[in-house]
Parts: structure tokens; C-alpha cells; sequence
């Protein structure tokens, strides 16, 4: 799951099915919080993720914001957040979000942006503030977008914990698909036990017909 390609999540009312792309929805909630707390951030994405930031004032940054930077994450990246962390004690650490992985262009996964966010937090004892998923805040924009309420909403997606446990704790149903990011015996793992799972994309659009298509209008 790359940044700017169409994530296997979406957002189902029985009226309309809309494919969310979860980067930027992510990224526009990094940008609001950027825009509302007035911080001049450094940035820590990949190149794709910074046409959103536009108009962003980076100059003489007083905050770090992090997400799947992929190539951007190198030593001196990481040591130039480290050291603005540290020189600026009230300084905020943003995480756009924390996966742990991801499934990489190879289709082989690699590390998402959960263990970069991880090892600033043990260098500077700070704690992240998380603006993805699976924060609440996440799920509920999506659902003011689609003006329908969390009982209204079925999530699918294939990470049992940031799509499924997170969009459930809002309310939502949450289906878990076998593709992508999947790994045999997610279901039921880390205290999440989904709505259903169900083996790819299209199933999980039979699932949503089947017990919510009556209610269409």
C-alpha cells in the first residue's frame, strides 16, 4: 500500500459506495491540525504526500509531522526530527499514522511509518499524536463527508487493527478482506474480532448487499 494509490478501504451507505484514498484523507486531517495549532512543520513524507502540504510555511520549524516516507527516512532525517524534538521541548510530534507494515510495490510488506514514529518517541520520551487511523477523529471525518451516521457505515480494509478495530470502535461495521497487508489468523488477533472476513473486495461487497441492501433508497 503505496501513498496516493487507492487503499482497499472504503466506505459503504446503502444510498452510495465511495472509495475513499486513506492517504490523503490522512494527510488533509495532518493538514488541518497543522493549519489549527499554526506549526510550521518539518515534514517527514514521501515526495508524492507533498503537493497536499502546499501553502504550508516550513520555514524555522517548530513541529514534526511524520508519515510513509518510504526513501525520505534516512539517518539524517530522522536525527534533524530527533534534534528539533529535543530543542524544542513544546515542540508537537505528529504521525500522519502508525501501521507497523505495509504491502510494498514487490508485493512483499515492509515497515510503514509505526516503527519511525516508535523510535522518536523512545529517543525523546515524547508520545505521538496520532491523526490517522485508527483514531476516532479519522473515522469521523470520513463519515461527516458521507453526512451518514457510524450505524450507517461498513469499513473494509485489510488491517485488522487501524481499518477494522478502528472504524468499530466508532460503531461502524468492520469487514476484514484476506488481500493486501492480510495475515493468516488476523481475524480475532489483537483483541479484534471483525463483523466478518471475507476473502477479497468483491466478497465484501456481496457481504454489504446481502444484509444492508434492503435498506437502499
Amino acid at each position: 500500500l503505496h501513498a496516493l494509490r487507492p487503499h482497499p478501504s472504503v466506505f459503504l451507505h446503502p444510498a452510495r459506495l465511495l472509495l475513499l484514498l486513506q492517504v490523503f484523507s490522512s494527510l488533509r486531517a495532518a493538514k488541518q491540525v497543522i493549519q489549527q495549532q499554526q506549526l510550521r512543520p518539518l515534514l517527514l513524507l514521501h515526495p508524492d504526500a507533498m503537493p497536499e502540504f502546499s501553502g504550508i510555511d516550513c520555514s524555522e520549524p517548530n513541529a514534526v509531522v511524520l508519515g510513509l516516507a518510504q526513501q525520505a527516512f534516512s539517518y539524517d532525517s530522522m536525527n534533524a526530527a530527533f534534534r528539533l524534538l529535543m530543542q524544542q521541548p513544546n515542540a508537537p510530534l505528529i504521525a500522519i499514522h502508525k501501521a507497523k507494515y505495509h504491502k510494498a510495490g514487490d508485493g512483499q510488506l515492509a515497515l510503514g511509518p509505526g516503527p519511525y514514529a516508535a523510535a522518536l518517541e523512545f529517543a525523546t520520551g515524547r508520545t505521538a499524536q496520532v491523526v490517522g487511523k485508527p483514531q476516532p477523529s479519522f473515522f469521523q471525518l470520513a463519515l461527516d463527508d458521507l453526512q451518514v451516521p457510524s450505524t450507517a457505515a461498513v469499513m473494509v480494509g485489510d488491517d485488522v487493527c487501524d481499518d477494522v478495530g478502528g472504524a468499530m470502535a466508532c460503531g461502524m461495521a468492520g469487514l476484514l478482506v484476506q488481500t493486501g497487508k492480510y495475515l493468516p489468523g488476523d481475524e480475532g488477533s489483537r483483541g479484534v474480532q471483525p463483523t466478518a472476513t471475507v476473502t477479497d473486495f468483491a466478497a465484501a461487497v456481496d457481504w454489504i448487499l446481502e444484509h444492508i441492501g434492503s435498506t437502499a433508497s
